[in-house]
This record gives structure tokens, sequence and C-alpha cells, in this order.
């Protein structure tokens, strides 16, 4: 299998980012066309469903990096339908996604994350660990969007290489985005936490980001970058990558 080239050296924890996650969308003929510029400022990264990874390492240009929307808490063993995070970074994958609430809503927690979240370090994975409360939480978000990051985090010094992609649930696929005010005042409550705790990583936001209002939110004190749902499978994908230029 062709491995995708690292340029992980190009970019610094500080560089902005874009993610965009498929989750169970696009096809074989979708990833072969797919395309974007190479954003000399911006790092990129895609995460195609699982089966497609091995084609999207085969059809993206270098500059685009791969990520796994999942992985397991095991590297190895007997566990039937589980993706090890080895295997991924064996096969060329750069990041993982962990903790995306709609694998909170199967009944994922805060424990098994950190689980996994040890076993991606361990493989030499990136993570991008999301956050975020739900509608009914809404009125206590800071609690809750800090304790989900003291639970999840709370064994590793190597937190250099965890992203928090903070996405309020019910702003995800409903066409809802959080105010300028409350995506402010909830990432300014996740930077003082970082600060509090010696974490490291970028912070990136997720929630019904667009091509429309990308710009806007990109010019939020502390945010360094998007998690892009289904937007990130249109054309005008690549104008959310330039709101971060």
């Amino acid at each position: 299998m062709k491995k995708q080239n690292d340029n992980s050296e190009k970019y610094s924890t500080n560089s902005k980012i874009c993610v965009g996650n498929w989750k169970l969308n696009s096809d074989l003929e979708f990833i072969q066309n797919f395309v974007l510029p190479d954003f000399k400022s911006v790092e990129t990264v895609i995460a195609p469903p699982l089966p497609f990874i091995h084609q999207a390492q085969c059809s993206f240009t270098s500059h685009i990096k791969i990520a796994a929307q999942n992985c397991s808490e095991f590297i190895s063993g007997n566990h039937t339908g589980q993706v090890s995070p080895i295997h991924l970074k064996d096969i060329g994958v750069t990041y993982v996604i962990l903790g995306h609430s709609e694998m909170r809503q199967l009944g994922e927690n805060n424990q098994t994350i950190s689980k996994k979240i040890e076993a991606a370090l361990k493989s030499g994975l990136k993570i991008i660990l999301c956050i975020g409360e739900t509608l009914e939480e809404r009125k206590n978000a800071k609690e809750v969007v800090t304790t989900q990051i003291k639970e999840c985090l709370k064994s590793f010094d190597n937190n250099n290489h965890i992203i928090l992609a903070y996405e309020p649930v019910w702003a995800i696929g409903t066409g809802k985005t959080a105010t300028k005010t409350e995506i402010e005042d909830i990432v300014s409550a996740i930077i003082q936490f970082k600060k509090e705790n010696k974490i490291e990583g970028r912070v990136l936001y997720g929630g019904s980001v667009t091509a429309e209002n990308a710009k806007e939110i990109a010019g939020i004190k502390n945010i360094d970058g998007f998690l892009v749902g289904g937007a990130s499978l249109k054309n005008n994908f690549i104008d959310i990558i330039k709101a971060l230029e």
C-alpha cells in the first residue's frame, strides 16, 4: 500500500488546521476525483470512511493528511470488528478523531475515550478530541466541556499531539450555529482550563461550519481551525479553508 508522505514538520502546533469529517458519506468515484489546493499556511486533513482510506492515500496529493474517524482502545488481541490504532498508523494515517458526539450517543464515555487516546498515542497517532454540550446541558456548557477534557486527558503528559475540537452537539448537522459570543465564551473557558492544567495543542470549532459563517468564526480569538462535517463534501469547502488563511 502506498503510504502518505508525512509532512508534519511543515506545520507547527500553532498552525491553522481544517479537518473534513466525511462520516458515512462519499464513494469511490468521489474520492478518486477529490482535489484541494495546497494551502501553505493551513494544514488540511480529511477523514474518509474507513474502507476508503486506502483509496484516499493513493488519490490525494501528499499535502492532504488522512484522519480516521475512530479507533479501538485495544492495540491487538481478540477484538473482532475493532480497528487497531497501530494498524491505522501502519497505513499512513496521521490523525484519529475520538470522542465525537455521534459515538457518545452510542454509549461511549470519557473513560473509554481516555483508553482510546492512550492506545492511539502509543501507536504514534495524533488526536482530535471532540468535546461539547448537548441542548440539555447548554446552561452548564463550560462545566460539561471542561469535565470532558479533564476526564479524557487526565493521565497524559504528551498532550501537544492532542487537538481539542469544540462542537456544541445541538449545532452538529442541524444548521444551527452558536453565536460568536457563545463560541468566544466557551473557547475562553477551554483556554483557561488548558493553561491551568498545562495542556497544549490547538483548539478547533465545529458545529455547522459553512462557507457563509467560516470567516466570522475564524476571527474569534484562540480558534486555530475547524472540524467540518457535511460542508467538507461540497465544492465551497475551499472557501472554508481560505477563511483560516
